[in-house]
């Protein structure tokens, strides 16, 4: 057996004593921990049991986070003033990507061209059984 402790950056230890636990903690991060195009996966010995259990069908749902990011001026003749426009045009923007991105209809990316896109992850919400 193998023990690899992990301190972070405020002083938490975190134990692992198997690699699915420790390659979970790994993936729990917004940036990857591999390379683009880099995977992996565990691979152990099926039990008897596993063998000869049927197989079901199961639900799973997922969770997509992704981020784009882009600056923007906005003339304004206060800081309350400069926050509310900032809301209106954010209010704009998001109406804008959203329909851009619609799955309803044929995406239209042209209104993301200038945005910067950043880390996209999946995380699972749940799998359930049918």
């Amino acid at each position: 057996m193998f023990k690899i402790t992990i301190i972070d950056d405020k002083g938490k230890k975190r134990v692992f004593t198997d690699l699915p636990s420790l390659i979970g903690y790994a993936n729990s991060f917004q940036m990857s921990w591999l390379p683009d195009g880099f995977s992996w996966y565990i691979q152990g010995e099926a039990s008897k049991k596993e063998e000869t259990t049927e197989i079901k069908k199961y639900s799973c749902k997922f969770d997509c986070s992704l981020w784009f990011d882009k600056n923007f001026e906005i003339e304004a003749r206060s800081q309350k003033e400069a926050d509310q426009k900032a809301k209106e045009l954010m209010g704009e923007i998001e109406h804008d990507m959203f329909s851009s991105i619609n799955p309803v209809k044929e995406p239209n990316f042209e209104k993301l061209k200038d945005w910067t896109f950043g880390d996209l992850s999946l995380h699972t919400v749940h799998v359930e059984e049918n």
